[in-house]
């Protein structure tokens, strides 16, 4: 099914031209955060880099066309260099006996672009762009080749990886090794046998095969715990949201490896704590964590292990998960392993809480639980209001989500049940919580929600209904309980004016702001706060604070403004920069 979905979204990504610009952009973030991280865990080489490029096309389409024509313009240029060392590398295998293929290839330019913001250059200055794969036949091979290839070229210190000694847990196996050319740059060398090759290329679509019943090698015994880690975090996620943010942490592209107490390996995410090492080992053994020791020394349960790790846990059977561990835990299994061990404790409370709650109000009222026909009435009610059990009912009345009255109705006195309109013409509508507006609400200031934004509604305990983006990272946290949750929509739309805020990555010139105010003032957007400097790289960044009607409105000034020359990034800040604006 994972393929399916992978060549589904690549399909989708080739095909995104007839759609609005939103949405391309909501497809593009989400494969970019999503699928190519998935295609580079199951090994699929080529999906992932195929789906990054056409994600950076969509996103960033003018630093796309730029890079494309740099990069092509570059290579033209050395044209005669890349034949020569193509060349080169072609004629010491051969001398050496080594029957190889030697292959070329530029870099994807989702990768230099990346490399680019990450050691804030221009594309002048990126100096490994080219890319030479040579295709040995044997392993033993492929260690003379790179012994070969030092001694043509001279090796940048601290950038060889041996992967074929200690392959990625993803089962990626290749010699990677950077050398510098007589033109100053540099360029990247991958040393692999065509088994390697084809495993990075399709990755488990290359060999998922059986053998008298049992899984064939030893990479597929690798991708099979990690489509069983798959099927463990589905199960344990309480909705969809929970769901991606789960497995955007456990498909990060950074991994480390520690060792038990007995010498055996354990993969966890880069900057994973003994408690992730814990959950790693057993669900148990998380749940009665009491203590760890890192290479025979005591330390904190927050403290962050590095590779190469002896970890040892100390644990208690009487003890419980702390929500505090969901503060500092990297990997998603630890953070859903939590997650459900507290929903459940916490359902159990609401449930005794409920059950009590209704007690005492169906007392108060007059109201007998215990004969046969309110018996009957109160089960045909459970009914229609959609609960499962009484349990169900319980919990919805512990957490709040429904209430006593509404739950016993049909068995209320009728003089008891009428009860006086209120009056909500004073009451704001733009929000409809459940199927009622006129409720208490407030727009969530982590996220500034703005009328059309896909919203979630969370009920606190003393502002009423806390309105949230669809997208808001705060939803994903232990603290936010998932049965808080309600459907909200957008109901009348009125004049009212929504905070939100935008950041601009620029080119540093002369006229700048003078552009952007221009695009701001010409869809009619009213601006609060405005904040622009100069990084030390070059470039320009601002911060804007912004009044807009509607989501709409927003999209109308983001696009306006990605038009202008020399505006890299327009995005959307979730939360604020500035604080409450006045």
């Amino acid at each position: 099914m994972l393929l399916v979905k992978l060549a589904d979204r690549l399909h989708n990504m080739k095909t995104l031209g007839v759609m609005e610009e939103e949405k391309r952009r909501r497809i593009s973030r989400e494969t970019l955060e999503l699928y190519a991280p998935l295609a580079n865990r199951l090994g699929m080489g080529v999906v992932r880099l195929e789906l990054e490029d056409l994600a950076f096309r969509q996103l960033e389409p003018e630093q796309y066309a730029f890079l494309r024509d740099a990069v092509e313009t570059k290579r033209a240029k050395l044209s005669a260099t890349i034949q020569e060392i193509h060349g080169s590398l072609q004629a010491i295998l051969r001398q050496q006996g080594i029957n190889a293929q030697v292959t070329g290839r530029i870099k994807h330019l989702y990768g230099i672009w990346k490399k680019m913001g990450a050691q804030a250059k221009g594309f002048e200055d990126i100096h490994d762009w080219l890319a030479y794969r040579i295709i040995c036949p044997d392993r033993a091979s492929c260690y003379t080749a790179m012994g070969l290839v030092h001694g043509l070229f001279r090796p940048v210190p601290g950038k060889f990886k041996d992967y074929i000694s200690l392959p990625k847990e993803n089962g990626y196996q290749s010699i990677h090794t950077t050398v510098l050319m007589s033109s100053g740059d540099i360029f990247e060398v991958q040393i692999r046998t065509e088994e390697m090759h084809l495993h990075a290329e399709a990755g488990i679509a290359s060999h998922w095969t059986y053998k008298d019943g049992r899984i064939a090698n030893r990479l597929e015994i690798n991708q099979v715990a990690f489509l069983r880690r798959m099927v463990e975090l589905h199960q344990d996620a309480q909705d969809s949201r929970d769901l991606v943010a789960n497995l955007r942490g456990e498909l990060t592209f950074n991994r480390i490896q520690v060792f038990t107490p007995k010498g055996d390996l354990r993969s966890l995410v880069e900057n994973s704590t003994p408690v992730d090492f814990a959950y790693a080992i057993h669900t148990q053994v998380g749940h009665r964590c009491v203590g760890a020791k890192v290479n025979g020394r005591m330390v904190p349960l927050k403290h962050t292990l590095q590779n190469g790790d002896r970890v040892e846990i100390l644990t208690r059977p009487d003890h419980k998960p702390s929500r505090d561990w969901l503060g500092f835990v990297k990997s998603a299994g630890a953070k859903s392993r939590i997650q459900a061990f507290i929903r459940e404790e916490e359902r159990a409370h609401a449930i005794t809480l409920g059950r009590e709650r209704l007690e005492r109000e169906a007392r108060n009222l007059g109201v007998r639980l215990d004969d046969s026909e309110a018996q009957a009435k109160l089960e045909a009610r459970l009914t229609e209001l959609k609960l499962a059990n009484w349990d169900a009912a319980h919990a919805a009345l512990g957490f709040g989500r429904l209430t006593v009255h509404k739950l016993i109705e049909p068995l209320i006195p009728e003089p008891a049940r009428a009860k006086p309109k209120e009056n909500t013409s004073n009451l704001m509508d733009s929000v409809v919580v459940g199927d009622t507006a006129g409720i208490l609400y407030a727009l969530a200031a982590c996220c500034k929600p703005i009328w059309g934004d896909e919203v979630v509604g969370y009920i606190t305990r003393t502002r009423g209904t806390a309105i949230h983006r669809a997208d808001c990272p705060q939803l994903t946290k232990g603290t936010m309980h998932p049965e808080r949750r309600v459907n909200v929509a957008w109901g009348k739309h009125g004049t009212e004016l929504y905070d939100t805020e935008i950041a601009l990555t620029t080119e540093d010139r002369p006229g700048m702001v003078a552009a952007i105010s221009e695009g701001i003032q010409r869809v009619g957007i009213n601006v609060q706060r405005f904040h622009g400097s100069a990084t030390e790289e070059g470039a320009g960044l601002f911060h804007i604070a912004l009044r807009a009607r509607d989501r709409a409105h927003l999209v109308e000034l983001m696009a306006g403004l990605r038009r202008i020359r020399g505006v890299y990034t327009v995005e959307r800040v979730k939360g604020s920069v500035f604080g409450k604006v006045k």
